[in-house]
């Protein structure tokens, strides 16, 4: 009888039919690229293309900086990036390659999307989408923190016995990961908005 109790206390193994962290990730490459497109607000609002030079920005930083810590993630700490909700193991080859492409594809759609409301001079528009897109991430995340607090192995989640975060190297790698995609985006953002004011003064 204790031994069934405490096994009905075990959180069993994550159903397929919940949400994927890959909400999470294109939500987040979506928000960089509307927010880089809001940063080049003066450029586009002058008819400059998204193709030109301002183009380099976000495939910079998608290559640079987000490419390099999702492949990191997803090949050292695949549970973790999956938030246990399904068994790397049983991923497919190529999964790490498909979500690259989708966090590219995600920025850039952000990113023309921002473009497209500038062209039409609706700032205000673009604004509040990077405010929606910005809390739905917020929301999600908050929703999964139990999942993101946790470091260890599939099957060590699935049997409760994960270690914090903190208590795992994942702590810190994770960390210098976060650290650096802001540090990028805050290069980026910044880049856009000079190049803009001196555009506006020349």
């Amino acid at each position: 009888m204790v031994a069934a109790g405490v096994a009905r206390r075990r959180p069993g193994p994550p159903s397929r039919g919940r949400l994927l962290p890959a909400p999470l990730l294109i939500l987040a490459c979506a928000l960089v690229g509307l927010s880089l497109a809001l940063a080049a607000f003066s450029q586009f609002e002058n008819g400059r293309s998204p193709f030109g030079v301002t183009l380099w920005v976000p495939v910079l930083y998608q290559s640079l900086v987000v490419t390099p810590a999702l492949v990191y993630l997803s090949l050292v700490h695949p549970a973790w990036t999956w938030l246990y909700l399904v068994d790397p193991g049983r991923l497919p080859i190529g999964t790490t390659v498909l979500a690259v492409l989708a966090a590219a594809a995600a920025e850039l759609a952000g990113y023309l999307g921002g473009w497209v409301l500038l062209r039409a001079h609706r700032r205000r528009e673009l604004m509040l989408a990077v405010a929606v897109v910005a809390a739905a991430l917020v929301t999600s995340t908050t929703a999964l923190r139990a999942r993101l607090g946790r470091a260890g192995t599939f099957a060590e989640f699935s049997s409760g016995t994960a270690a914090a975060l903190g208590e795992r190297k994942l702590g810190w790698a994770l960390g210098i990961v976060v650290a650096g995609l802001l540090v990028g985006l805050f290069v980026s953002v910044r880049f856009l908005i000079l190049q803009g004011q001196r555009e506006r003064e020349g």
